[in-house]
């Protein structure tokens, strides 16, 4: 472990000297066009199988996981080289906004879900809370989310306290206001989620070593299409 530890050091250590050159400027918009151009013909090869099915997920969304990738990439690669910039985060924005813009015409679609996965029960609870205007949580069995919550109140006891998880209210919220569950609603949780991933990395190389650094941005990197998956599930583990 202690060779592991030595070894990884050096190399960390070797991969700090060589992003944080003073080329780096040049080096980092060469990066962001390289992860452009890619992404370009990424989401254009794959946005038409977008149109195939309104499923949350699948290999028809491989589009949607590319802008959310490789944004996180390139702000991952800004961390390593220590160019926190202003002008390095709004590069990550952009590249996040210009490869989704070909997939806009699909975010006006509803999306749903394959019976038995934790998003289709997510989706059951959230519609059932919106039809019924009611913040009852709770999954009920198919037949009787037919009944109005009010009817059902009066028929049986209900239980009041049972896990309720929060994210089924965030998802109504969305519903109630939007009328449905849109692709576009996924694609702002993934902006947000990308939003997120920067200020936290900022947050852990304001306190922390390079190694550090090193690693979360490793972990961060490699755990976005994950995450992307996870999102477009409605947060829920598919």
């Amino acid at each position: 472990m202690e060779k592991f530890n030595r070894f990884a050091t050096l190399w960390i250590g070797r991969v700090q000297d060589t992003l944080s050159t003073p080329q780096g400027n040049r080096r980092d918009l060469l990066f962001f066009f390289l992860l452009l151009i890619l992404g370009a013909v990424g989401v254009l090869i794959t946005e038409p199988m977008l149109k195939t099915s309104t499923l949350a997920l699948g290999r028809h969304t491989s589009s949607l996981f590319i802008p959310f990738v490789l944004s996180s990439l390139y702000y991952g690669y800004c961390n390593l080289a220590n160019r926190r910039t202003w002008f390095n985060k709004g590069l990550t924005l952009f590249l996040f906004a210009a490869l989704m813009a070909p997939l806009t015409p699909n975010f006006n679609r509803i999306v749903t879900h394959l019976d038995g996965d934790d998003s289709s029960e997510t989706t059951d609870v959230a519609e059932y809370m919106v039809r019924n205007k009611t913040l009852y949580g709770v999954h009920l069995p198919k037949e009787k989310r037919q009944i109005p919550f009010e009817d059902l109140k009066a028929s049986e006891q209900l239980p009041v306290f049972k896990l309720q998880y929060g994210l089924r209210y965030v998802l109504a919220g969305f519903m109630a206001a939007y009328g449905g569950q849109y692709r576009w609603i996924h694609a702002s949780w993934l902006l947000l989620y990308l939003v997120t991933f920067v200020l936290v990395m900022d947050g852990i190389a304001l306190r922390n070593s390079y190694p550090f650094v090193f690693w979360s941005s490793l972990i961060g990197v490699l755990s976005a299409p994950y995450a992307c998956k996870i999102l477009l599930m409605t947060m829920n583990e598919p």
